[in-house]
């Protein structure tokens, strides 16, 4: 079947490769003003939008043939025939239907399941205060100045904890991981809003110095100075050995986690506890938990943008922060398995 195709605003890479493309965008900029702050900045924005759409239509000139080929291909990547499984069972092919399955698919699972206080405390209390005060301070520390609008706009947001509305309404894509059949096959994607991941990178950038010290070295992935391979090997070497000490008086065994939807089932009430744990300041955590709080999504599906969805739990796959944040979670984890470890042999466990 055909989609209906309504294209969203894609960035163009042709102009900054000409010559007066930046003085042409420069003097629209200098011409709007110097006000600073997140309203102005939209609307700055959305005039230089017009003013490079108007300047643009000389660029396309010798050029049409080939844009109506690619637009020619492009309508046919977006023809498709699709079915997918609803809630309920049955099966649909229409193009209605396909969104509200996809509508009502993430709806639940970003659904929170309410944990307990008392299931978080548990999971949480073995947790050790690794985050020191020299942390703190550099975490806590002002965001400094560079006199561009758009960094105005950003340093408002890390400095007052004030995010504009809309400025973190993500786009959610969906990436097969195989021949899909139902929609546990996808892979969401998160397109974030540009502004949001400068202010979401900012922030990553100060955790992660302090991550080596923070996280424990059974966990390697994201972490600077440590190589993920290393625990790949670690696990090769240790099915290995138990492949070759099958037999004996000694028995051995390995437990492997396979968690579905890891990412976007992570309860924001868990993931704040786990800092507060950890040692983290009280506004640091107020700023990591208004990044993952403050979203909302809609899906796009054949370049057509549709549905709307506030989560009440969920890390993004597209997010700056996601990984460290996931990682940080994923302690709680880590510290459990090496107490249940240590019962089970003088040598402890290893995740």
């Amino acid at each position: 079947m055909i989609f209906g195709w309504e294209p969203e605003s894609v960035f163009d890479s042709r102009p900054p490769g000409f010559p007066d493309c930046e003085s042409v965008l420069q003097q629209c900029w200098d011409s709007l003003g110097s006000a600073a702050g997140a309203n102005r900045l939209g609307q700055k924005l959305e005039t230089l939008g017009a003013h490079l759409l108007s300047w643009g239509r000389h660029l396309g000139r010798g050029t049409k043939d080939r844009i109506l080929a690619l637009e020619k291909s492009l309508v046919n990547l977006q023809t498709s025939t699709l079915t997918e499984e609803c809630s309920d069972g049955s099966w649909t092919d229409s193009v209605d239907g396909i969104r509200q399955c996809i509508v009502d698919y993430f709806d639940k699972v970003f659904t929170s399941t309410r944990p307990l206080s008392d299931d978080i405390l548990r999971g949480t209390e073995h947790l050790p205060v690794v985050v020191d005060n020299a942390m703190v301070d550099d975490l806590q520390r002002p965001f400094t100045e560079i006199e561009v609008d758009v960094t105005r706009c950003v340093l408002d947001f890390l400095n007052t904890r004030v995010l504009p509305v809309g400025f973190n309404h993500t786009n959610i894509v969906l990436i097969p991981k195989c021949k899909p059949q139902s929609l546990t096959q996808y892979r969401p994607i998160s397109l974030c809003n540009v502004i949001y991941k400068i202010a979401s990178k900012a922030i990553a950038n100060r955790l992660k110095p302090w991550l080596d010290r923070i996280i424990s070295p059974a966990q390697s992935a994201f972490v600077p100075g440590r190589l993920i391979t290393d625990n790949v090997l670690l696990a090769f070497e240790t099915n290995h050995f138990l492949h070759t000490h099958s037999k004996g008086r000694k028995r051995f065994m390995n437990l492997k986690l396979d968690i579905s939807k890891a990412y976007d089932r992570v309860e924001w009430s868990f993931l704040r506890r786990v800092l507060g744990k950890l040692g983290f300041p009280c506004s640091f955590i107020d700023l990591i938990i208004l990044c993952v709080s403050s979203v909302s999504y809609s899906f796009v599906l054949s370049g057509s943008r549709f549905g709307s969805i506030t989560p009440q739990r969920g890390l993004r796959q597209g997010d700056p922060l996601s990984p460290y944040l996931f990682l940080l979670c994923t302690e709680s984890l880590s510290v459990i398995s090496r107490r249940i470890g240590s019962r089970i042999g003088p040598g402890g466990g290893r995740l």
